[in-house]
Order: structure tokens, then C-alpha cells, then sequence
């Protein structure tokens, strides 16, 4: 089965577009949250090989798929939602796994995302997240797994153990999905995406990876520009970025080298 890559956006941005319309690997979808008429921007030709995706607010309600990324950005529906929804209800069974990506999450170039599949091919989750038990009742502030995090803003509607991390990049597999698809169905709601995945594939006794190359995903960038993070270009997913010209003035910098 083909492997698929949802970009998350509030309105679509041509340098993130054109970086995705060159992929051979993928499907690509673009996940837009806002109703705006995009029909100029998705009828261009190079952008042919991409698929705009936007879903209406009720139909994301109807279906009990809110609440994902509430505390994020205060919005009951967000493209968060959209894109669960389309991914485990709208088109399910299609893609083995899937990709979830926002639009300030930089990486150098497809092959980064090939090699992640290579090296876990199987695995339901891949995140940067920790499942040690251990850690669920520190004080770590880089550790969102503490009890002094975010969890007395999210309902949780199964038993613990809960789970948290860094989501604004992660693969999901079809598995995972239809058992977040369960949980909307069940309960009418989700919860902030930052707990449930990890939660619903502890839940679940799902399989789970934290590559390396996902720890530089984080909630501040304190890793980019350090010497460290120029050798690791050619491996590693970063957030957030969010000056997409920074973006593409990295990959130029990479290409003409």
C-alpha cells in the first residue's frame, strides 16, 4: 500500500507547496483549514500532482472529530480534525501509513521521510514521544509527560496509563487511525492531539517508535543553527520553523553545495 503525507495549514503557502509537488514517493495531500476559494492556487498546473483537502466544520462535529488541537489554537474544529477525519473515515483502508505534518515543521527533503520508513516499517506510532512509566510523574518541563503539563485542561475519557509528546510531525498507521475513529465515534470528542496518540496507542497496545531524528522536533526551537544541527540536515525532522524562507534558503544552500 502507498504511503501518504497530509500537510496541516490554515491556507496554503506556494514554497511549502512546491517543495511537496516534486515528491515521488508519496501522496500528497494538503490539509487546508480555512474555507477559502482556492480553486486558482489548486488548478495551477505544477501543482497537479497535489490534493487539496478542505472539510466543513459540521461535518467534522457531526462525525465527533473536535477538540484536537482546542488548546493550540481555540478552535473547536481545526485542520487537525479535517485531517483525522479524512484520513480514518473519508478515504480509510487507503494508506498503510500516513505522515502528519504543520507547516512549520522542516525537513531537507522526501528521501528524509523514506528512511524513517525503512527503518520502521511496521510501527503504528512514530513520534517524539517517551512511553517510560517512570518519567509520567516528573517535573521535567522538556518532558510533557509531568504533572505540572497540560493536563487539567484535557478530558480523557479511557483509563490511564496517558501519554504525551511532540506531534506536529508523526507518522500514524491505518490501525491507529481506526482506533482514534473509535474513540470519536464512542465518546463525540477527541483530545489535544499532544495526548492522544501516544494515549489511544497505549490504549490499544499499539507499536510505537522514537527515532532520533524526531527529537528535534520540539515546543521552542532551542536546537536550530547549533553546529550540531547543520550535520544532521540530511536526517532529522525540525519544529518549529516557521519563516518559510528559511525553508527554502536551507534546501537551496544543500542543493548547490
Amino acid at each position: 500500500m502507498k504511503k501518504a503525507i497530509a500537510l496541516i495549514v490554515k491556507e496554503p503557502n506556494e514554497i511549502y507547496l512546491d517543495f511537496l509537488a516534486v515528491f515521488n514517493s508519496y501522496d500528497i495531500y494538503i490539509i487546508v483549514d480555512s474555507d477559502k476559494d482556492l480553486t486558482e492556487l489548486t488548478k495551477a498546473d505544477k501543482y497537479k500532482n497535489l490534493n487539496f483537502i478542505q472539510l466543513s466544520d459540521q461535518h467534522c462535529l457531526d462525525k465527533g472529530f473536535q477538540n484536537v488541537n482546542f488548546i493550540g489554537i481555540k478552535k473547536m474544529v481545526s485542520g487537525w480534525d479535517k485531517a483525522l477525519l479524512f484520513f480514518s473515515v473519508i478515504i480509510p483502508l487507503k494508506y498503510e501509513h500516513v505522515w502528519f505534518i504543520e507547516d512549520d515543521v522542516f525537513f531537507l527533503k522526501e528521501q528524509v521521510l523514506i528512511n524513517l520508513d525503512a527503518q520502521y516499517p511496521n510501527q503504528d506510532l512514530i513520534a517524539n514521544c517517551d512511553f517510560d512509566e517512570n518519567n509520567v510523574n516528573t517535573n521535567n518541563h522538556e518532558n510533557p509527560t509531568n504533572v505540572g503539563w497540560l493536563w487539567p485542561l484535557i478530558s480523557i475519557k479511557i483509563e490511564k496509563p496517558w501519554y504525551a509528546g511532540m506531534m506536529c510531525a508523526v507518522r500514524l498507521s491505518n490501525t491507529l487511525l481506526q482506533c482514534i475513529r473509535w474513540y470519536a465515534s464512542k465518546f463525540n470528542t477527541l483530545f489535544f492531539l499532544e495526548a492522544l496518540f501516544p494515549t489511544i496507542t497505549s490504549h490499544f497496545k499499539l507499536s510505537y517508535a522514537q527515532p532520533i531524528e524526531l527529537t528535534t522536533v520540539t515546543y521552542r526551537d532551542v536546537f536550530f543553527f547549533k553546529e550540531e544541527d547543520q550535520k544532521r540536515l540530511d536526517t532529522h525532522i525540525f519544529h518549529p520553523m516557521k519563516d518559510l524562507n528559511k525553508h527554502k534558503e536551507l534546501r537551496d544552500i544543500q542543493t548547490n553545495k
